[in-house]
């Protein structure tokens, strides 16, 4: 980095984060070390903000968002402001697509940044690969993910989290379990598939199998079957809204089973069915639990009440940290490279970084050439009506 490491550097090289409320700490402009180029870097995602699968989106954003505004705060990354540029796809990858090449072409953005876009994350990192534009961390949910080399992704979710909760059979104390999952998007049936193997690789037997719709709007027959079938446990491969929906059914019908859902039934909104999912919903996370005490965490937490006060509570929304930590990636990315910021130097740069926690808030991770197919690594939480706590203190990996 020219003139030096930058002042408060974090062990992985990247500027400390800001205090809110005080002057910026680790600010790159404040410490005299800049780029030979200040210009702004532009960076740019297309994410599914409306539709289906929209309002799961809307915590990743807003981490994302409060990450954009702490580091232009800290003066930018070696005294290059940065700018972000998120469009709506609205679930269709046809419009994904098209957005992406108008973004690179017109908007000039050198890399792909938390973009969450469960639906047509393949429509997308076509075009990232036809034009070379990095894909920096996001939802890391589609096997176009972890297929492409230059997608650079987080663990996953589909196999680390589906993996991590069926080894909850060895933790609870269920062991007949009823699967269903979101027939929509690939991640359902992967989810579905991963999370069986691991629950019956554990001693546990699966008692039902059924694909559901994320547009469905009652689970009153999933639920009766389940019951039927003597399941004690269900494992649900579906967003926030399903999860709700499930637990309304099962409310009805007197139905108390443990549930198992992955990282996007991680959400506040989930208090609306406190009195059927407190101590009863286990759900995971492949980054440190937002509700950790641990710095890093507690600087997402911060900048995300200072800068987004709309979102209720970050410190139990899965998916804030998404957004977060994709910006911090990228931001350490941009330091690794000097300060250059073009697609080819960011691609060297994430090939360069070796073991990377992001001060905690990740697993150790790596991204050499090739791509970089998912990671197990995951923690799980307990909902205890209010917040979501850890049951595995270390990540599961």
């Amino acid at each position: 980095i020219p003139g030096g490491a930058p002042a408060a550097a974090t062990p992985d090289g990247a500027p400390a984060a800001t205090i809110p409320g005080g002057a910026p700490v680790g600010s790159d402009a404040a410490a005299g070390t800049c780029a030979e180029d200040t210009s702004p870097i532009r960076i740019g995602a297309v994410s599914t903000l409306s539709g289906l699968v929209g309002a799961n989106g809307a915590g990743q954003q807003a981490g994302l968002q409060a990450w954009l505004q702490d580091v232009n705060a800290r003066g930018g990354i070696l005294c290059r402001p940065v700018e972000l540029t998120v469009v709506d796809d609205g679930g269709d990858p046809a419009r994904h697509a098209a957005l992406k090449r108008q973004l690179i072409q017109d908007g000039g953005i050198t890399a792909v940044v938390g973009e969450y876009s469960p639906l047509t994350a393949q429509a997308g990192a076509q075009v990232s690969q036809e034009f070379g534009i990095p894909q920096i961390g996001g939802l890391s949910a589609s096997p176009a993910d972890f297929t492409s080399a230059l997608s650079f992704p987080f663990q996953g979710s589909a196999y680390p989290e589906s993996t991590a909760l069926g080894r909850y059979r060895t933790i609870g104390s269920g062991s007949r379990v009823a699967i269903f999952y979101v027939s929509e998007v690939d991640f359902g049936v992967i989810a579905a598939d991963t999370f069986q193997q691991s629950w019956e690789a554990n001693g546990g037997e699966t008692v039902v199998r059924a694909s559901i719709s994320l547009a469905q709007p009652d689970f009153t027959a999933e639920v009766a079957r389940a019951q039927s079938a003597g399941a004690d446990t269900v494992y649900l491969a579906s967003e926030i809204s399903g999860c709700n929906r499930f637990f309304d059914a099962a409310r009805r019908q007197g139905y108390r089973p443990t549930l198992l859902a992955n990282s996007s039934c991680f959400h506040v909104n989930l208090r609306s069915s406190a009195d059927v999912a407190s101590d009863r919903f286990v759900t995971v996370t492949t980054f440190e639990a937002p509700i950790s005490p641990i710095p890093a965490v507690a600087a997402m937490r911060d900048a995300v009440a200072l800068y987004q006060p709309q979102l209720e509570d970050p410190a139990n929304d899965g998916t804030v940290m998404r957004g977060w930590a994709s910006g911090r990636l990228f931001e350490l990315a941009v330091a690794q490279a000097g300060g250059r910021a073009d697609p080819q130097s960011l691609v060297d740069a994430m090939h360069a970084l070796q073991d990377v926690t992001l001060d905690g808030l990740i697993p150790p991770l790596s991204w050499p050439e090739g791509p970089h197919p998912e990671r197990l690594c995951a923690k799980l939480l307990l909902f205890d009506g209010t917040d979501y706590n850890p049951i595995t203190p270390d990540f599961l990996c």
